[in-house]
Protein backbone atom coordinates (compact mmCIF):
# COMPACT_ATOMS: atom_id res chain seq x y z
CA UNK A 1 0.00 0.00 0.00
CA UNK A 2 2.92 2.41 1.06
CA UNK A 3 4.60 1.87 -2.63
CA UNK A 4 1.58 2.62 -4.11
CA UNK A 5 0.94 5.68 -2.79
CA UNK A 6 4.32 7.08 -3.83
CA UNK A 7 3.88 5.76 -7.26
CA UNK A 8 0.59 7.93 -7.19
CA UNK A 9 2.34 10.57 -5.97
CA UNK A 10 4.82 10.86 -7.67
CA UNK A 11 3.44 10.33 -10.68
CA UNK A 12 0.89 13.05 -10.09
CA UNK A 13 3.91 15.24 -9.08
CA UNK A 14 5.33 14.85 -12.29
CA UNK A 15 1.91 15.21 -14.29
CA UNK A 16 1.31 18.88 -12.45
CA UNK A 17 5.49 19.94 -12.90
CA UNK A 18 4.71 18.89 -16.90
CA UNK A 19 1.54 21.30 -17.14
CA UNK A 20 3.11 24.05 -15.35
CA UNK A 21 6.26 23.87 -17.74
CA UNK A 22 3.81 24.08 -20.46
CA UNK A 23 1.39 27.14 -19.27
CA UNK A 24 4.84 28.83 -18.33
CA UNK A 25 6.39 28.31 -21.86
CA UNK A 26 3.12 28.79 -23.40
CA UNK A 27 2.72 32.67 -21.35
CA UNK A 28 6.73 33.51 -21.76
CA UNK A 29 6.08 32.37 -25.55
CA UNK A 30 9.38 30.56 -25.09
CA UNK A 31 10.50 28.83 -27.92
CA UNK A 32 13.36 26.75 -29.74
CA UNK A 33 16.66 28.33 -30.47
CA UNK A 34 17.88 27.19 -34.39
CA UNK A 35 21.33 28.64 -33.98
CA UNK A 36 23.94 26.18 -35.36
CA UNK A 37 27.46 26.33 -35.87
CA UNK A 38 28.46 28.25 -38.88
CA UNK A 39 25.35 30.35 -38.68
CA UNK A 40 26.40 34.53 -38.69
CA UNK A 41 24.78 36.15 -35.64
CA UNK A 42 24.47 39.33 -34.29
CA UNK A 43 25.52 40.07 -30.64
CA UNK A 44 23.63 41.91 -27.62
CA UNK A 45 25.65 44.79 -26.60
CA UNK A 46 25.06 46.84 -23.92
CA UNK A 47 23.49 50.30 -24.06
CA UNK A 48 25.75 52.94 -24.58
CA UNK A 49 24.07 56.06 -25.16
CA UNK A 50 20.24 56.83 -27.04
CA UNK A 51 21.91 55.96 -30.79
CA UNK A 52 23.69 52.53 -29.56
CA UNK A 53 21.88 49.67 -31.52
CA UNK A 54 20.95 46.58 -29.49
CA UNK A 55 22.63 44.44 -31.30
CA UNK A 56 26.73 44.95 -32.63
CA UNK A 57 25.85 45.34 -36.41
CA UNK A 58 29.02 43.62 -37.37
CA UNK A 59 27.70 39.47 -37.48
CA UNK A 60 30.01 37.13 -35.66
CA UNK A 61 30.44 33.03 -37.34
CA UNK A 62 29.01 30.28 -34.95
CA UNK A 63 32.24 28.15 -34.24
CA UNK A 64 30.89 25.79 -31.50
CA UNK A 65 27.40 25.54 -29.40
CA UNK A 66 26.43 22.68 -26.06
CA UNK A 67 23.23 23.54 -24.79
CA UNK A 68 23.00 26.95 -24.15
CA UNK A 69 26.12 28.66 -24.36
CA UNK A 70 27.56 29.52 -27.49
CA UNK A 71 31.55 30.37 -28.76
CA UNK A 72 31.56 32.95 -31.86
CA UNK A 73 34.29 34.63 -33.91
CA UNK A 74 34.61 37.66 -35.56
CA UNK A 75 38.11 38.08 -37.35
CA UNK A 76 40.50 37.42 -34.19
CA UNK A 77 37.86 37.71 -31.61
CA UNK A 78 36.66 35.27 -29.88
CA UNK A 79 33.21 35.08 -27.57
CA UNK A 80 31.52 32.99 -25.30
CA UNK A 81 27.60 34.26 -24.47
CA UNK A 82 24.49 32.07 -23.53
CA UNK A 83 22.12 31.44 -26.37
CA UNK A 84 19.75 34.57 -25.79
CA UNK A 85 22.69 36.96 -26.24
CA UNK A 86 22.76 36.00 -29.73
CA UNK A 87 20.17 36.76 -33.08
CA UNK A 88 20.55 34.90 -35.90
CA UNK A 89 21.01 36.68 -39.59
CA UNK A 90 19.80 35.50 -42.47
CA UNK A 91 21.74 36.80 -45.60
CA UNK A 92 22.11 35.40 -48.51
CA UNK A 93 25.39 33.42 -49.64
CA UNK A 94 26.59 35.49 -52.48
CA UNK A 95 26.63 38.28 -49.74
CA UNK A 96 28.32 35.88 -46.98
CA UNK A 97 31.48 34.50 -49.23
CA UNK A 98 31.94 38.84 -50.17
CA UNK A 99 31.63 39.54 -46.22
CA UNK A 100 33.95 36.36 -45.87
CA UNK A 101 36.53 37.87 -48.21
CA UNK A 102 36.32 41.15 -47.45
CA UNK A 103 37.37 40.20 -43.79
CA UNK A 104 40.01 38.18 -44.83
CA UNK A 105 41.34 40.80 -46.89
CA UNK A 106 41.03 43.66 -44.10
CA UNK A 107 42.24 40.97 -41.36
CA UNK A 108 45.49 39.95 -43.67
CA UNK A 109 46.03 43.54 -45.16
CA UNK A 110 45.30 45.27 -41.40
CA UNK A 111 44.06 48.49 -43.34
CA UNK A 112 40.62 49.77 -43.98
CA UNK A 113 41.54 51.30 -47.04
CA UNK A 114 41.51 48.11 -48.84
CA UNK A 115 38.04 46.70 -47.47
CA UNK A 116 36.91 49.57 -48.81
CA UNK A 117 38.56 49.55 -52.20
CA UNK A 118 37.08 46.23 -52.48
CA UNK A 119 34.09 47.26 -52.02
CA UNK A 120 34.43 49.98 -54.78
CA UNK A 121 35.64 47.15 -57.14
CA UNK A 122 32.93 44.71 -56.06
CA UNK A 123 30.15 47.39 -56.71
CA UNK A 124 31.68 48.24 -60.22
CA UNK A 125 31.95 44.42 -61.06
CA UNK A 126 27.98 44.54 -60.51
CA UNK A 127 26.51 47.42 -62.43
CA UNK A 128 22.99 46.05 -63.20
CA UNK A 129 21.91 45.59 -59.55
CA UNK A 130 20.07 49.01 -58.14
CA UNK A 131 21.23 50.65 -55.39
CA UNK A 132 18.70 50.96 -52.49
CA UNK A 133 18.27 54.17 -50.42
CA UNK A 134 15.66 54.18 -47.87
CA UNK A 135 14.20 57.25 -47.01
CA UNK A 136 11.95 57.95 -44.34
CA UNK A 137 8.52 58.60 -45.05
CA UNK A 138 7.54 62.69 -45.02
CA UNK A 139 4.67 63.85 -44.00
CA UNK A 140 2.87 66.23 -47.00
CA UNK A 141 3.38 69.90 -45.83
CA UNK A 142 0.59 73.06 -47.06
CA UNK A 143 0.79 75.80 -46.70
CA UNK A 144 -1.35 77.76 -43.64
CA UNK A 145 -4.59 79.23 -44.69
CA UNK A 146 -3.65 83.06 -44.42
CA UNK A 147 -0.99 82.38 -46.32
CA UNK A 148 -2.52 80.25 -49.26
CA UNK A 149 -2.70 83.75 -51.61
CA UNK A 150 0.60 84.76 -51.05
CA UNK A 151 2.90 84.12 -54.13
CA UNK A 152 6.36 82.57 -53.75
CA UNK A 153 7.40 81.78 -56.83
CA UNK A 154 7.21 84.94 -59.41
CA UNK A 155 8.19 82.46 -62.56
Amino acid sequence: MDNNKQQTVKEKDTKQKTKMKIHADKVLHAKASDVTVGDKVLVKQKKRNAFSTPFDPKPYTVTWRRGNSVVAKRGETTIRRNISFFKKVMVNREETSSEDEELDTESSAGDQDQGQEDQVQAQEDHPEEPQQVFARPRRARNLPKHLQDYILDPN
